[in-house]
């Protein structure tokens, strides 16, 4: 990691260990690990594209397609009638132990793959809130018979 990124300063994310900073790649520290539950803080941050800049609640859409009777498009204010359903769960980065390979073990198309080394504090524990799509109110204008 450049020496540049490790003095990088990530708002709200202080004390982290940052692995990227060019897509946020955060980790928490050994020390963070004393409670169960993950303060926001200290929750690992995986980013492998550019954040959108700015989010305009009045346009943003969430659109559900796939193999569904009627595809669902749904607004933030669609969302907010959705009954809120909460669930504890731990969140562990698919890439931890990542940095316990030899890079050399890694070919693609010929050449060795540039990534980050990861070894385990990319997981969190949390309770997650939101709303279930499997059962949206009859009331919202997205999903009316």
């Amino acid at each position: 990691m450049a020496a540049e990124e490790a003095s990088v300063v990530i708002p709200g994310k202080a004390g982290m260990i940052v692995r990227s900073a060019r897509f946020f790649d955060l980790e928490m520290p050994p020390e963070f690990f004393d409670s169960w539950i993950t303060p926001v803080p200290h929750f690992f941050l995986r980013n492998h594209m550019l954040e959108p800049g700015t989010l305009d609640s009045q346009t943003w859409r969430l659109t559900i397609s796939g193999e569904l009777k009627k595809p669902l498009s749904l607004s933030l204010a669609d969302l907010a009638q959705f009954k809120m359903h909460s669930v504890t769960n731990t969140l562990e980065c698919a890439g931890n132990g990542r940095g316990l390979y030899s890079r050399t073990s890694r070919p693609f198309n010929g050449k060795r793959e540039r990534w980050v080394r990861l070894v385990s504090p990319a997981q969190g524990s949390r309770t997650f809130s939101g709303a279930r799509a499997s059962n949206p109110p009859a009331n919202t204008s997205c999903c009316a018979a």
